[in-house]
């Protein structure tokens, strides 16, 4: 009989033994999988967020608080308060300063209805674990761009069809997360409904339907209870200029630039020269790129840490709990080992097989682990799952696999090593 049918036999045989074994390592390798897979997102976190060398500025519109519809209302806060429009002048100021390359701009985000062609009104993402809202209350934003790669390449992945450009017509891309919701793919149609232009007291509804040409992911999200389904970056549309313009009826125009230098070393010189533009910086606020967000990659690394010292812990543990385990079984089977060693059985064969006994039941329970991780670590929003985590898991396996395998190697060796440097004769001895 070889080893594994030995080792089938004595498994069978001791149940409850091998069902103690296989909980003990689902616990640990569960746990091990989470804190390895937080660990490698929190250091995929950090490369992401690691300092790049910057090439861009951009301009955003002030808001006008003294403007005439807001002085005759008698309050500096109100709804009719408009952003100053950047200019074809500004704009024009700024691209022909030196080192400018390439520009793109964002017209005001509107808010019109979204439908499909039909005119059925389209679900929105929901925040966290919510239900899908279908009040038709919510909205979603649309932001009407000339480029979209160059405004929100930092901010968005696209992962199925292309951008949005200069010459984009009736077009629009969309989240893989709002697509899949509404069964919606590229090439499929989006009909945009704003409240229109007041003719004779009244509001003519303008409409606008838009062919959806690319999907992306944000690559930052917006999680908790208390955030809006609006104000989820899955729940953004981003349109043609064109058509955003047609559709607000109060014209408010350009509201966003992003301005790209050929030279990152040259950066600041350049924002320095347009500072000191003839541009009124009243209706403007400049901004350097460098602090549009702030994060504290210490506090993820330390984070990192943790996880990384919290699985040696786990091991350790385990080792000692598995150890205590084979040692409590060696010391049960005493005659046995002194039976198959007076027959001449080489220690190394019966080490081998009480490895297998071990082995077996830990890949059986290494098997399901993985699953119970990805679950726990989704229903706590510890990690995002993201299209590429098929790679992050099957590395997280092999290594997994390669902390069982050593584990079980030493925890076999060093629960039978002194029964095994017990002469045959002695433990006989022992026994009678």
């Amino acid at each position: 009989m070889n080893i594994f049918k030995l080792a089938m036999k004595y498994l069978l045989h001791k149940k409850s033994r091998m069902f103690l074994i296989i909980f003990t390592f689902l616990i640990m390798n569960t746990l091990i999988f989470s804190m390895l897979s937080i660990y490698h997102s929190a250091n995929n976190a950090i490369s992401e967020l690691a300092p790049k060398e910057q090439n861009y500025f951009s301009i955003v519109s002030e808001y006008d608080y003294d403007s005439a519809a807001v002085i005759s209302e008698g309050s500096t806060i109100s709804m009719l308060t408009a952003p100053f429009p950047i200019t074809q002048y500004v704009l024009k100021k700024i691209t022909v300063t030196e080192s400018i390359s390439e520009y793109a701009y964002q017209y005001q985000v509107i808010t019109p209805a979204v439908s499909d062609s039909n005119g059925h009104p389209l679900k929105m993402v929901s925040p966290e674990a919510t239900k899908d809202i279908e009040d038709s209350s919510w909205f979603s934003y649309v932001r009407g761009v000339s480029d979209s790669k160059l405004l929100y390449d930092d901010t968005i992945t696209l992962k199925e069809g292309k951008h949005i450009e200069s010459n984009s017509q009736l077009s629009a891309i969309v989240s893989t997360e709002y697509a899949k919701l509404n069964r919606l793919s590229v090439g499929d149609n989006l009909r945009l409904t704003s409240e229109g232009n007041s003719s004779d007291d009244a509001l003519t509804p303008v409409s606008a339907e838009v062919t959806i040409i690319g999907l992306f992911e944000p690559k930052f999200l917006n999680t908790g209870d208390e955030v809006q389904p609006y104000a989820l970056a899955s729940n953004d549309i981003y349109i043609d200029f064109q058509t955003a313009s047609d559709l607000d009826s109060y014209d408010f125009g350009t509201t966003y630039a992003k301005f790209y230098v050929s030279d990152a070393g040259a950066l600041s010189d350049v924002i320095k020269g347009v500072k000191d533009l003839d541009i009124n910086w009243n209706h403007y606020s400049l901004i350097d790129g460098f602090n549009e967000s702030v994060v504290d990659s210490d506090a993820i690394k330390n984070l990192a840490y943790l996880f990384l010292l919290l699985t040696v812990l786990t091991i350790l543990i385990g080792f000692f709990i598995i150890t205590l385990i084979l040692t409590l079984q060696s010391r049960e089977r005493i005659s046995e080992v002194g039976i198959f060693l007076s027959l001449g059985v080489n220690k190394g064969r019966i080490l081998i097989q009480h490895f297998v006994e071990i082995l077996l039941p830990a890949i059986l329970s290494l098997l399901p682990a993985p699953f119970i991780s990805a679950f726990l670590l989704k229903a706590q929003h510890y990690i995002q799952i993201s299209g590429n985590s098929p790679q992050l898991q099957l590395s997280v396996f092999a290594t997994v696999l390669l902390m069982n395998l050593c584990l079980i190697i030493i925890a076999t060796y060093a629960s039978s090593l002194r029964l095994f440097n017990t002469k045959p004769r002695d433990i006989f001895v022992k026994l009678s």
